[in-house]
């Protein structure tokens, strides 16, 4: 009897140790589980930080660009309002002058993508035409090419002219020489259109800018004999 009682105690402590060994393992995977079932969540976990770090950033780009319906439309009462200035031509006049006397092309190139009536540029164009800074200083194009020659620096091309200046009942005669390369204007006071005085202006020019001519271009004028064997014998090409 004794060995029964010894038995069925020892059989009831390995079924109570089994029960707790089998609560232990569900306690176990409940709270950690395996390593690679916590590397596993580990990994699940920082992607889920992972995603909501880049929702929160997509989420501040979209605030950043313009939100859908806070475009300014043809029909809202700002676009109106600009097409109202934009229309008056005292305001087109103004905004010219403040871009720095800006051309029409560039006027139309600013503005490409607001949609602006033909009329608008119609009346830049009109104002752009009749505006004095712009006719009197008129942008000339950086090198000059007349019969193949081409101004690229200083001296390489003049342009010369006789020039008759009338103030009041009296004419003043003037030899006027531009510079091909720089725009450099220089004038002097003639007593007539004879070929020596001519020469004589020619020379002073050279002693001036302490150079000689490469190339020049004038009228018949310049080009009798006396002048062509004064640009032969500096090497000036006419």
């Amino acid at each position: 009897m004794i060995s029964e009682g010894r038995c069925t105690r020892s059989k009831k402590e390995e079924i109570e140790e089994v029960s707790v060994d089998a609560e232990g393992r569900k306690e176990s995977s409940g709270s950690g589980g395996s390593p690679e079932d916590v590397v596993s969540k580990g990994n699940r976990e920082g992607t889920g930080e992972e995603k909501s770090s880049l929702e929160e950033k997509r989420s501040l780009r979209r605030i950043a660009l313009p939100l859908p319906g806070h475009e300014v439309s043809r029909a809202s009462p700002q676009y109106k309002r600009m097409l109202e200035k934009l229309n008056d031509e005292v305001e087109l006049y103004k905004l010219h002058v403040k871009h720095y006397h800006m051309s029409p092309a560039q006027f139309r190139r600013r503005t490409s993508m607001l949609g602006l009536p033909g009329e608008i540029y119609d009346k830049y164009d009109k104002i752009f035409r009749t505006c004095r800074v712009c006719s009197t200083s008129v942008p000339t194009p950086p090198r000059a090419r007349v019969a193949g020659l081409r101004a690229s620096s200083f001296r390489d091309l003049i342009f010369v002219d006789h020039e008759e200046i009338k103030f009041g009942s009296k004419a003043y005669l003037a030899l006027v020489i531009i510079d091909g390369a720089t725009n450099l204007l220089w004038a002097t006071a003639l007593t007539s259109l004879e070929a020596p005085e001519t020469l004589n202006a020619f020379r002073q020019w050279t002693e001036d800018n302490n150079c000689v001519p490469k190339g020049i271009v004038g009228d018949q004028a310049f080009f009798t004999d006396q002048f062509m064997s004064y640009y032969k014998f500096h090497g000036i090409t006419p």
